[in-house]
């Protein structure tokens, strides 16, 4: 794994991290995935792809839109200043994965995989700009995703 530690302040908000340090959120998901029998970040990343790349997946239980974005397709480096992998993080595609069970609703980008897959972090759920709290629709934990999202 990539020092997920070095993240830029203007991306803090996305992860739910609320210092110049990932290493508590981590923390956190990793508590999760321990708790999870077989829980893994390969398994999860793989299941983002699967759900991105059209792959082998529950297609009565999971319904998957392509959603497209107003961002041009733009290799990118990694938003981790320590990762130099490159992305493609503005790909102009996103797709969005409803569990058709509870209605609950993942959005994936090339961005959410490769974050998941290389530095271990899920976007939180809830997100703070400011004083104020919103849902962001990227946003999962580990246990939520194995809930959800892992059939």
């Amino acid at each position: 794994m990539n020092n997920p530690t070095k993240i830029p302040r203007e991306y803090w908000h996305l992860f739910g991290i609320k210092s110049s340090s990932a290493d508590k959120r981590i923390k956190e998901l990793e508590r999760q995935l321990a708790a999870i029998e077989g829980g893994s970040w390969k398994s999860i990343a793989d299941r983002m792809n699967a759900f991105y790349c059209d792959g082998e997946y529950n297609r009565d239980r999971y319904k998957v839109e392509e959603r497209a974005t107003a961002a041009k397709s733009q290799i990118q480096p990694c938003m981790v200043t320590s990762c130099r992998l490159g992305m493609n993080y503005f790909n102009g595609t996103r797709k969005v994965v409803t569990d058709q069970n509870s209605g609950l609703e993942l959005w994936i980008n090339a961005a959410t995989i490769h974050m998941a897959k290389e530095h271990h972090l899920l976007q939180a759920r809830q997100i703070r700009e400011g004083e104020e709290y919103y849902t962001n629709p990227w946003g999962i934990d580990v246990r939520g995703f194995y809930e959800y999202f892992m059939d």
